[in-house]
């Protein structure tokens, strides 16, 4: 059992902290360390940083900003954003960073999560699974900083990241991300039933109440915050921030060691 999380994410672009609607448009937050500290202060469970260039334009994480990152947190911290190689990501969790986040190379290399599900352990690799819903209301997931469509149906992908060894899921919702319109209560209804590792739903969260009814779900091990961390209200200035929610234990049907 472990207590369910509210986790800010933070994207990175050229070592700016920035901010997208539906992954588009990257406005400028602030910096990254700065924005750091101040979480430092409000004590927030976990925090995520992914670097959306690094995603896109497939460059390496920088390594360096994220050494200074995972030395100044005092909580358990996330890095996703162009983890190609088994190296680099061994050399990313010396640095202190407790869990991988990989979304591209864990589609595109079919042996890329097993592989370092075994290099740094399953409890250290995150996969992200941005989706989308089309047309005919299939629920598909992207890669690349949600610019390139797989083929992959969402319960399908998770099933499959499951079995390669990954052990917690960050799933999005590309059409809420950055909006204000809520979490995706029908998303993550569908998905639920073939979950069985950590969960943590992402994607238009709005106020503390919207977060807790997602964590009302059984199953749910946390939500990710991303506007709502870093903005006052919708449309207004940057303030950095952290919503008080009730939490409780979760279990899960068949946690990976």
């Amino acid at each position: 059992m472990a207590l369910q999380r509210l986790i800010p994410i933070l994207l990175i672009e050229n070592g700016r902290l920035v901010k997208t609607v539906r992954f588009r448009r990257p406005s400028y937050v602030g910096d990254p360390l700065n924005t750091l500290r101040i979480f430092n202060r409000l004590e927030v469970d976990e925090i995520c940083f992914v670097d959306i260039g690094a995603a896109r334009r497939r460059y390496p994480p920088p390594l360096s900003l994220i050494r200074e990152l995972s030395a100044q947190a005092f909580m358990p911290i996330s890095y996703g954003g162009g983890i190609a190689s088994l190296d680099v990501a061994q050399t990313i969790v010396e640095y202190g960073v407790e869990k991988l986040i990989v979304g591209t190379n864990a589609f595109d290399s079919p042996t890329f999560v097993e592989r370092l599900a075994g290099k740094i352990g399953s409890q250290s690799v995150v996969c992200a699974m941005d989706v989308k819903r089309n047309l005919w209301g299939r629920w598909t997931v992207y890669v690349q900083g949600a610019q390139r469509q797989t083929r992959l149906e969402v319960r399908d992908a998770i099933r499959w990241v499951q079995s390669a060894g990954a052990g917690e899921i960050i799933l999005t919702d590309i059409q809420r991300e950055g909006t204000w319109l809520g979490l995706n209560r029908d998303l993550l209804e569908y998905v639920l039933p073939v979950v069985t590792v950590p969960l943590v739903l992402h994607g238009g969260a709005h106020s503390g109440a919207d977060v807790e009814a997602i964590l009302a779900y059984p199953g749910v091990s946390g939500v990710a915050i991303g506007s709502l961390a870093v903005y006052q209200k919708k449309g207004g200035g940057v303030l950095i921030g952290y919503p008080t929610v009730q939490r409780t234990m979760v279990t899960f049907a068949n946690p990976r060691p």
